[in-house]
């Protein structure tokens, strides 16, 4: 669902919001009545989010399991960035150096995937059978 900018702010302060980030003047996130029905149902939650946004979700929900995806290398995000071709280099840079703070949190998720080159659908069965082992 699109929200106005307006919105969004009002749902952040009324608390309607599970979790939510700010990149690139534009607001991200997961409503948090959407997310409880999706978990009352017995229904497995998975979101793809930012750290901030996965740090909250295991604070509320201690139980949550983190998975946190990565390219192989620092070098082959960079690679990846520089050759889709829509990244002006400024948010290249941004990204990268959001990597970096990213890492400070690895310690806080319980999985760590390599999303290697070719290779989505071996990455996808790995986040499968994690869901199926924490089950």
């Amino acid at each position: 669902m699109i929200l106005t900018r307006e919105s969004f702010l009002e749902r952040i302060n009324s608390g309607d919001m599970l979790e939510y980030t700010e990149y690139c003047g534009n607001f991200y996130g997961t409503p948090l009545k959407e997310a409880e029905e999706v978990l009352r149902s017995g229904k497995n939650l998975i979101l793809e989010i930012e750290v901030e946004g996965a740090m909250n979700v295991k604070r509320l929900y201690p139980e949550a399991v983190l998975i946190m995806l990565l390219p192989p290398t620092f070098a082959i995000q960079e690679w990846r960035l520089r050759h889709r071709g829509t990244e002006t280099e400024e948010v290249i840079q941004r990204r990268l150096e959001r990597t970096r703070e990213e890492m400070e949190l690895l310690s806080h998720y319980d999985y760590v995937v390599y999303n290697e080159d070719g290779a989505a659908e071996a990455c996808a069965q790995r986040i499968r059978e994690i869901v199926r082992a924490e089950k």
